[in-house]
């Protein structure tokens, strides 16, 4: 059983945050290219499997400025999902897994053994790096209103005009530029919990997003403007969670879904930090205001 080798890359000083890594949208920009590849060497397509349901990416060791990259690509029928495509981002050089994403597709009822046959080249068992850690695997489909968000205790986050340096190859907002501004609402977000500046200056801490998971519901293109909202959706140990809802602005059209695990590190080591105590109640509170 082989994987595919999809991308060959590199981490320029363009491509990374104040902290001298790969940003985010710069990991999943990549992930992007190499599922295009990945498509293109297997003739993948909407036509054979359907639209993708669902792309969940884990974020496990940052990438400093001039590290090599490579990313393979693999299909798993074991995963969480009917059909489950693998990108698996690599240190070139030593080989440590930088990040992980997971395509899910529900392709057309008794197509497997078709698939099995197409794909055996490309077939291994579902890494358990990649599996899903703090956000459960399903995409997310219900359907809420901006309205509802904020009158739920969510707050609107971002607003922006999508351009055509915006647009993917099917002349759609891709997934980069949702990460990309996901990226600039987020540190806003923490702004908003006991975990803001102040603190992380005070402890020493930095941020780190560990898991994201986007589900698509309609395309925005080129010269829609948009809206983002985020509710708060709970803690874990080291993590807290947040739901960003992304709609057209004139006729509020739900577009896409983004769940978000992030939480606090430590600056030295990148080790999460923990959350301190009373986190989860503040956060209950804020809900509830």
């Amino acid at each position: 059983m082989l994987t595919e080798e999809t991308l060959f890359s590199y981490v320029s000083q363009g491509d990374c945050t104040e902290q001298g890594i790969l940003s985010e949208h710069g990991c999943v920009q990549r992930l992007d290219e190499a599922d295009r590849q990945f498509r293109l060497i297997c003739a993948l397509s909407e036509s054979l499997v359907g639209a993708r349901r669902v792309r969940h990416i884990r974020f496990h060791t940052p990438a400093p400025c001039s590290t090599l990259l490579v990313v393979s690509s693999l299909v798993c029928f074991d995963g969480p999902h009917i059909l489950t495509i693998v990108h698996q981002m690599k240190n070139a050089v030593t080989g440590e897994v930088l990040a992980t994403a997971i395509d899910g597709y529900t392709p057309p009822a008794g197509t497997a053994r078709t698939f099995r046959s197409k794909f055996k080249d490309v077939v291994q068992a579902m890494p358990e790096e990649a599996a899903p850690r703090a956000l459960p695997p399903s995409p997310l489909t219900n359907k809420v209103t901006l309205e509802s968000i904020v009158e739920g205790g969510g707050s609107v986050i971002y607003r922006g005009t999508v351009l055509p340096r915006h647009l993917g190859a099917d002349n759609k907002a891709d997934d980069c530029f949702v990460a990309q501004c996901i990226g600039e609402a987020l540190p806003h977000v923490w702004q908003q919990t006991p975990l803001n500046l102040g603190w992380q200056q005070e402890t020493g801490s930095g941020r780190r997003l560990f898991e994201m998971k986007l589900t698509w519901i309609s395309p925005l293109k080129a010269g829609e403007s948009f809206v983002i909202a985020v509710s708060l959706t709970g803690t874990q140990a080291n993590m807290l969670g947040a739901r960003f809802f992304v709609f057209e602005s004139r006729a509020s059209r739900l577009c896409a879904i983004t769940d978000t695990a992030f939480g606090p590190v430590c600056r030295e080591s990148g080790e999460p930090a923990g959350l301190p105590t009373g986190t989860q109640e503040a956060l209950s509170r804020l809900r509830a205001d």
